[in-house]
């Protein structure tokens, strides 16, 4: 038996046959009844649909045979790949020197006549044949290879929704993988847009706030104080002589000092208190619905708290404060901030060490709020 020629482009062929996902597969109505409709129709014992494999051709449907497959060198089918038409009719296998010695034509099924029609891929790729077969001499009339033709195209049709509902599954899978990704990187921004925002509110040295979030916090403070007619407080806190303890123990130990002074501070604070590092080595207090009497004995609590230490290095530190306390009247925050920082500096100015109470009476402005004049 003379093999039929592998096709020029057997191995796209192959890829578009193993992408369907129907060889070894289990027995199904939809091709079994084109099978038994086909052996009806072209009044044939035998209907086959074959796929031609790499080695074999494999048959997901027969009607009148019990091989599941073949090996591929003895393959009718693959014959049909190069007629014209895709339309393959022998009426004599005895008679065909392509055939005559195969061993399906001397030995079992023993064919005689052989009628397939290709089954082609999406691409025009031949995939394998749906064909009749019997064990006589025979022909196919006009009507019966339209009908062949017509059962090869449902045929078809079977196979090519099989490559859609794969791809289909595919694009479902690629798109399941995609939307984890998204949601990964969705979960990945969120978790640093946390992480920015909790870098703006915090400074990163002392741990206590940061400069940003303390201008928000102030602001919003000021206006509901102002809003609802309380007493608001800031004191602002400036480690004395800090630039020496720079020069003399180095930026690293000064760093340290920095955090230990900020949690000193919040731990002689109310839990409604705010603080936050100002900036370099000064910190602002924020007192909520705290008058000018109170303000004082909270910032003397402070400047004693720093005093006290204990320090490693240096041995004595201390700080000096300045606050104001604003009213319903009073003008505006950065006004506020303004009289505490003008308090701060007289009390550098004063010998440090010391608290200093704005005393900026002017109508409506900070400062108007119980402070000591």
């Amino acid at each position: 038996m003379k093999t039929a020629p592998l096709p020029a482009n057997e191995v796209q062929r192959l890829h578009a046959l193993h992408r369907l996902d129907l060889l070894d597969t289990e027995p199904e109505p939809a091709f079994d009844d084109l099978t038994m409709l086909a052996s009806q129709i072209c009044e044939m014992p035998i209907a086959l649909v074959s796929l031609v494999d790499a080695e074999r051709q494999w048959f997901k449907s027969r009607c009148g045979l019990q091989a599941s497959e073949t090996s591929r060198d003895v393959s009718m089918c693959a014959h049909a790949f190069n007629e014209q038409g895709g339309l393959l009719v022998v009426p004599d296998t005895w008679l065909d020197e392509r055939f005559a010695d195969s061993p399906l034509v001397v030995g079992e099924p023993h064919i005689r006549f052989y009628g397939g029609v290709v089954l082609w891929s999406p691409d025009g790729l031949p995939l394998g044949a749906l064909c009749v077969i019997d064990h006589r001499p025979s022909t196919l009339d006009a009507s019966q290879q339209r009908a062949l033709k017509a059962l090869a195209r449902q045929a078809e049709a079977q196979m090519h929704l099989r490559l859609r509902v794969r791809e289909l599954r595919e694009t479902t899978l690629a798109l399941q993988r995609q939307k984890s990704l998204l949601m990964q990187q969705h979960h990945a921004l969120e978790e640093r847009c946390e992480q920015l925002a909790v870098e703006a509110r915090v400074d990163a040295l002392t741990g206590v706030g940061s400069r940003r979030d303390a201008d928000h916090r102030l602001g919003d403070e000021f206006r509901v104080a102002l809003t609802l007619n309380l007493p608001l407080s800031v004191a602002l806190i400036d480690i004395d002589r800090f630039k020496q303890v720079n020069d003399t123990y180095g930026h690293a130990r000064g760093d340290e000092m920095l955090r230990q002074v900020a949690r000193k501070l919040a731990s002689e604070l109310r839990s409604d208190d705010y603080l936050a590092r100002f900036g370099g080595e000064e910190f602002v207090v924020m007192l909520p619905n705290t008058p000018a009497e109170l303000a004082r004995k909270i910032s003397e609590r402070l400047r004693r708290a720093v005093e006290t230490g204990p320090w490693q290095a240096p041995d004595e530190l201390t700080v000096s404060i300045g606050f104001a306390c604003a009213d319903a009247h009073a003008a505006s925050i950065d006004a506020l901030i303004a009289a505490a920082d003008a308090a701060l500096y007289r009390a550098k100015d004063n010998g440090r060490n010391r608290v200093e109470a704005a005393t900026d009476t002017t109508p409506g402005s900070p400062g108007e709020c119980l402070v000591e004049r």
